[in-house]
């Protein structure tokens, strides 16, 4: 199966859309909810794992990460139409190869770390892998 993605710019002056698929990365979204008496310390266990996680990481180009923020106007949408999740904490992988996302979730420092720093303070958590 071919993995598609495209991004497109808009040029200034033209208005013309411009294909930037070079920039297109295999990217890991990652969101969790915290369970519900999560403490400031466990909470920041949990990061200090992500940042062990990414030192441990070969061929990773990106990691990102931050709390979900609860925008006000949100809920005017959610009437129409439902969130189906509504994470707290969301942390983004980057690679620039499927065989590198691939390295990265079979590394077996990955499943030791979730278990030690993840698993503490994570109630739930959905996984989206992605050409984007």
């Amino acid at each position: 199966m071919e993995i598609l993605s495209e991004n497109f710019n808009t040029d200034k002056q033209s208005g013309a859309a411009i294909n930037k698929h070079d920039t297109c990365l295999y990217r890991r979204l990652v969101l969790v909810n915290f369970i519900d008496d999560i403490t400031p310390q466990i909470k920041n266990y949990f990061i200090d794992g992500l940042l062990k996680l990414r030192q441990c990481t070969p061929n990773l180009h990106q990691m990102r990460y931050a709390e979900n923020i609860d925008l006000n106007n949100e809920s005017i949408l959610s009437e129409s139409v439902p969130n189906m999740l509504n994470p707290d904490f969301i942390s983004i992988w980057s690679f620039k190869t499927s065989q590198d996302l691939n390295a990265f979730i079979e590394n077996p420092d990955h499943k030791i770390i979730a278990m030690k720093h993840f698993k503490p303070a994570v109630k739930k958590r959905t996984v989206l892998n992605c050409y984007l």
